[in-house]
Order: structure tokens, then C-alpha cells, then sequence
């Protein structure tokens, strides 16, 4: 029996499924990550794609560290739903 509804348990994203052209993009349903000390979880709104995002579809241009390899785009804009630091607490974001 489910005690409670998990509201953002899963997310939306465009994965790339392997090195290719705009083909191997799909999307899927992806868990929501984990946020760590001095980091926030937001809500993209919007995303954008660069020059880096193609090199990495392509394979060849490594994801940031600590960035998903299968999920592409850095540049976002959206709401911070979750902070885990007092100094940046949700009622002061907008």
C-alpha cells in the first residue's frame, strides 16, 4: 500500500540513446537527481542547446563531471523548488 504520491519522483528529459545524429535523441522518463550541499534542485522551464550539446550527441565532447552523460544541455531557466542551504530559503527566490 502507497502511504503518499511522490509529485516529482520522476522527470521529463531528451536523452541521447547512443553517439549520432538528432535521431539517437529520445525522450524518457528519468528519476529526479539528488541535490548536494550549496546546490539547488529546479524545475526547468526552458533549455537551450549549444554547440557543446551537438559534440556531445556526436560523441565527441564529454559531458561536465558530475553531469548526466546521457542527458544533454547545461543552460536552463525554471523555479528552484529545493534548497538545501538556510541562506537560500524558497520564500526569498523570487
Amino acid at each position: 500500500m502507497q502511504l503518499y504520491q511522490c509529485l516529482y519522483c520522476n522527470m521529463k528529459a531528451i536523452i541521447i540513446t547512443q553517439p549520432g545524429g538528432p535521431e539517437v535523441l529520445q525522450p524518457a522518463e528519468k528519476p529526479v537527481p539528488a541535490y548536494a550541499a550549496n546546490e539547488v534542485l529546479v524545475k526547468v522551464m526552458a533549455a537551450g542547446v549549444n554547440r557543446p550539446d551537438v559534440a556531445q550527441r556526436k560523441g565527441n565532447y564529454p559531458p561536465p563531471e558530475g553531469a548526466p552523460k546521457d542527458i544533454p544541455g547545461l543552460e536552463l531557466a525554471g523555479i528552484v523548488t529545493e534548497s538545501w542551504h538556510r541562506r537560500y530559503p524558497l520564500e526569498n527566490r523570487r
